[in-house]
């Protein structure tokens, strides 16, 4: 097994019975010319992919606790199963195959064509985390036309690029190694919006509001004052600039590390291999309590620099510091399958690494770019998810407007959520005479010289604690010089916390 697949086995051993690892597309294919696609050559096409892919043809066997890869031989059939499902119900029937996990000692994928009323069929193509990424999956899906089309087919050899990369012995290879292993890691978030809880590998996808007029804004930065070398460079810089401002207002961490899916495909050769050619390696964050958005960007893109010039086939460090992911796929040329129009979509499986809070995914189908959150269902209640989604886009707004404001000056309230804080810090109005109704002036005589035993009366009880009268009251006071000494008067307003 390479690097990337170890890493990407482990994660998928935390959770076997979860479709952690299921990477699936969905494609609507059309007729054209009053022609509709054949599902068997559309079969056949795939199955002559899977022959010149070794990375397809994987299989992987446990012996002894020890995972090891086994290749199909060429010659056997890849099936596709043919369905017929009304367009309907495709989606609901897509959604619930994605959630089921491949069982990587059977098959790598999962391929299956529904065919439905109106001439048009829907090819669902599942496959593994551990034999593609998502470059990956563009490469198959663009193979497979090109077989349906007739063109012949060059073999694609996963292991024999991973064997050819991890034979570089360079200065760079020795310089990254070195980088990794002197690397000291911040400490890592231990929740988001919920407290601490127990690993889960149940996600919820939320999708962030990312209309045409947000999109133009943001280009515009990134064309301007928020530029780097690459668009892919820029993009990636944004994004995880709004998502290290959210880890920081939401959970007040200030140094963290946020994964970023870094590939390998620096040649031509790579460009053109199948299988999972990238790895997640941290970008290390630091959140200033007087940063700017332009400011922590620009902190942010130094460290993405860092990250990807010690980035190879060494692998990325192991450990479970990073508790977010910034996933942006790379545009595809996924419109078109041969002649036919094709409308492309990934679907989520609904499971996520345990050790990840929150994802984001940002991706670009032609012209119709979309973002998400992943949430991990221990990082977030569902009273929270909403929120968690407002809280997103308003800091994509606040960078597209002025990268030049503070964020801690971002509102990510909603208008029920100040209605609830204005309630609760107004309190009920005061009479005249609500010198009377202070805590000392109606608590001091009730209290003092109460001071029975306490297994006769207590005044308070909770848990183990039992407080006479006088006990408690003494704590009431003390409480109270503490607070004068902190400068807190009559009509100031004090946060208690309850938890």
């Amino acid at each position: 097994m390479t690097a990337a697949q170890r890493s990407l086995w482990a994660s998928q051993q935390q959770n076997p019975t979860a479709p952690v690892q299921n990477m699936a597309e969905v494609a609507r294919l059309h007729p054209v010319g009053g022609r509709a696609i054949d599902p068997a050559r559309l079969a056949g096409a795939f199955a002559q992919v899977v022959q010149a892919s070794d990375a397809l043809r994987t299989r992987i066997v446990v012996d002894h606790g020890e995972p090891r890869v086994v290749l199909r031989p060429p010659a056997d059939t890849a099936e596709t199963a043919v369905l017929e499902v009304p367009l309907a119900g495709a989606s609901a029937w897509c959604n619930e195959r994605v959630r089921v996990p491949i069982d990587m000692s059977v098959s790598a994928f999962d391929s299956v064509v529904l065919v439905h009323e109106d001439d048009t069929v829907t090819w669902y193509l599942g496959l593994h985390h551990t034999v593609t990424d998502a470059t990956s999956s563009s490469l198959v899906f663009n193979a497979v036309a090109a077989a349906y089309r007739g063109d012949a087919l060059e073999s694609s050899s996963y292991y024999r690029w991973a064997d050819e990369q991890a034979a570089v012995d360079d200065r760079r290879t020795e310089r990254a190694a070195r980088h990794w292993r002197n690397r000291v890691p911040p400490p890592p978030p231990a929740q988001l919006y919920n407290g601490e809880h127990a690993p889960s590998a149940v996600s919820h996808r939320l999708s962030v509001p990312f209309d045409a007029d947000l999109q133009s804004r943001i280009e515009h930065r990134l064309d301007d004052d928020l530029r780097l070398l690459s668009a892919d460079l820029s993009w990636s810089a944004f994004f995880l600039t709004a998502t290290s401002a959210l880890i920081a207002r939401v959970t007040g961490a200030q140094s963290f590390s946020v994964g970023l899916p870094v590939h390998q495909r620096n040649s031509v050769a790579a460009r053109g291999v199948i299988g999972p050619v990238m790895q997640v390696y941290p970008v290390d964050v630091t959140v200033e309590p007087t940063d700017t958005f332009r400011s922590l960007h620009a902190r942010v893109a130094r460290s993405v620099m860092t990250t990807i010039g010690n980035a190879g086939s060494a692998g990325a460090p192991g450990g479970q510091e990073v508790r977010a992911v910034m996933n942006l796929l790379p545009e595809t040329e996924q419109q078109r399958f041969g002649d036919h129009r094709a409308d492309v979509r990934w679907i989520h499986s609904g499971a996520t690494d345990p050790s990840h809070l929150v994802r984001v995914q940002f991706t670009r189908f032609g012209d119709r770019p979309e973002v998400h959150l992943d949430l991990n269902e221990a990082a977030a209640g569902e009273a929270h998810r909403s929120r968690a989604r407002r809280h997103y886009s308003a800091l994509l707004e606040a960078i597209a407007d002025d990268p030049d404001q503070a964020i801690a000056s971002v509102d990510l309230l909603g208008v029920e959520e100040h209605q609830v804080l204005d309630r609760w810090g107004r309190g009920p109005d005061r009479p005249d005479d609500a010198e009377q109704l202070t805590v000392a002036a109606r608590l001091g005589p009730l209290l003092r010289g109460v001071n029975r035993p306490v297994l006769e009366g207590a005044v308070l009880a909770g848990g183990s604690i039992e407080l006479s009268g006088d006990a408690l009251w003494r704590q009431t006071t003390g409480v109270a010089q503490w607070l004068r000494s902190a400068g807190v008067g009559p009509g100031k307003r004090v946060a208690i916390d309850l938890a």
